[in-house]
């Protein structure tokens, strides 16, 4: 019945308005795509990788009745260690819907540090190739570790760099001065399950 409905044509302009609902396309507790719907009066729109269209507010709401609220669990772990497990668990679990991969998934925590790089603009050749170089570096210094680094910022001659890791590559690291110190992330989970009304 959505997909009866919810065909839309008629191309809209991006407009700079917030969005009420993101709609999730799941299929055994793994999102397949998303996109998001704007009802605002002025707006109106529904976005996706495909581009913007004109979504007319009726078409989600003569289907309010015939949803069912989700059951929505939020927890609270003591280790990042601890909610990997738990999330292992859902696999198993028939009722899960769907849960937003936290940042803890894969590393426990960040920190940040300058590098010197000739070009410092956000995405220029130049940048991604410091970038590069600092990420082989840690790799020959650290084989067995995992890690991801990004450029969260720049100055004239530097690019700061976050690196996102686990404690103890934290507590090694001695390749570049270390600007913000260590950031452990919070291991919050919230999960949706499927209403039993």
């Amino acid at each position: 019945m959505l997909k009866k409905s919810w065909i839309t044509e008629k191309p809209s302009p991006f407009y700079a308005c917030g969005y009420h609902f993101r709609i999730f396309i799941i299929d055994e507790g793994k999102e397949e795509e998303s996109f998001f719907i704007n009802v605002e009066k002025g707006c109106n729109t529904v976005v996706t990788e495909y581009g913007q269209f004109y979504f007319d507010p009726n078409k989600i709401s003569k289907f309010k009745d015939k949803f069912k609220k989700p059951i929505t669990k939020r927890i609270h772990f003591d280790t990042c260690q601890e909610g990997r497990n738990y999330l292992k668990s859902l696999d198993n679990d028939d009722n899960l819907l769907i849960y937003l991969k936290p940042r803890w998934l894969k590393y426990d925590g960040e920190f940040r540090f300058y590098v010197n790089c000739d070009n410092t603009q956000f995405s220029s050749p130049e940048a991604q190739r410091c970038l590069n170089n600092v990420k082989n570096r840690i790799a020959i210094k650290f084989p067995a570790e995992k890690f991801y680094i990004e450029q969260s910022g720049y100055s004239k001659t530097q690019i700061l760099v976050t690196m996102k890791c686990n404690n103890d590559l934290y507590n090694e690291f001695d390749l570049y001065d270390i600007e913000w110190t260590w950031s452990e992330y919070s291991p919050n989970l919230t999960v949706l399950f499927k209403s039993k009304k």
